[in-house]
């Protein structure tokens, strides 16, 4: 049987994981970039009264989405010609799974002050993966600077989606933002691998103006006081410059059983 090339099957609010959605700390649960790639996906396909950005996205893992069917709602909470708040909603077995809330804004002229970053474009960047395995990870295709799996962040690199979201479509710009937002951790990671977890409980992106292609650059760190929980900053570029950041809470424990995908995501 051949693999999957998308994350997700369905339509229509009933949808079903493939194992391309799999998570690296427990292959029977969708991992975050998944998540967020079908989430922002609703989200952009809901219209507006007016032409809007989106300036927000929250996106909270209460508990594991299982590889299998299950429920995506999209609903807009509060209507205008100025803003939109939008929630979306994953449930499975009866109970909620994952929740996003959402701000669009319209759009308008006004004034402009960038922020710069240097960076090197992603042709001139090595091809090289989160890990030593030359295949994309969490359904992304990464070329690293600096951190990854195997070498203690700070991180930074491109990366783009290898995997379609539904079956024929592709992760639009937004999209990949989105995915690469959930990328952060492992781009910037500072704990050893397959010693401890550090699963992200959420992620949260506060958009400047929406981004551009399919290559997004991510310029990520983690900071953790030893409590058992970190937090991930990064700053979300394309070709133009950065128009996005980006922050993910981690829950740190140590790992009771060594899970093998993620050591052999390390070691591969």
């Amino acid at each position: 049987m051949s693999e999957p090339t998308s994350f997700y099957t369905g339509a229509d609010g009933a949808f079903t994981a493939t194992p391309r959605a799999a998570s690296p700390w427990n292959p029977a649960n969708q991992n975050g970039v998944a998540i967020v790639a079908l989430m922002t996906h609703l989200i952009e396909q809901t219209p507006t009264l007016a032409p809007m950005m989106l300036a927000r996205l929250t996106v909270e893992i209460a508990r594991p989405t299982p590889i299998a069917a299950f429920e995506a709602d999209c609903r807009i909470v509060r209507e205008g010609r100025r803003m939109q708040n939008l929630e979306v909603v994953f449930r499975a077995g009866g109970e909620i799974r994952a929740r996003a809330t959402a701000l669009r804004v319209r759009r308008a002229d006004s004034p402009v002050v960038a922020e710069t970053l240097s960076y090197p474009a992603p042709e001139d960047t090595p091809a090289r993966s989160l890990s030593r395995s030359d295949g994309p990870r969490g359904g992304l295709e990464t070329r690293v600077l600096s951190g990854g799996l195997l070498e203690r962040g700070p991180g930074r690199g491109w990366v783009r989606p290898a995997v379609d979201i539904l079956p024929g479509v592709a992760a639009t710009p937004l999209v990949a933002a989105a995915m690469a937002a959930d990328i952060g951790s492992a781009m910037s990671s500072i704990f050893e691998h397959g010693v401890w977890s550090f699963a992200n409980v959420d992620v949260a992106l506060h958009f400047v103006r929406p981004p551009e292609g399919d290559w997004i650059f991510a310029d990520a760190a983690t900071v953790s006081a030893g409590d058992g929980s970190a937090l991930v900053n990064t700053t979300l570029a394309d070709r133009r410059g950065p128009f996005a950041r980006a922050h993910q809470t981690l829950f740190v424990e140590p790992m009771r059983i060594p899970s093998l995908s993620v050591l052999e995501a390390a070691r591969a």
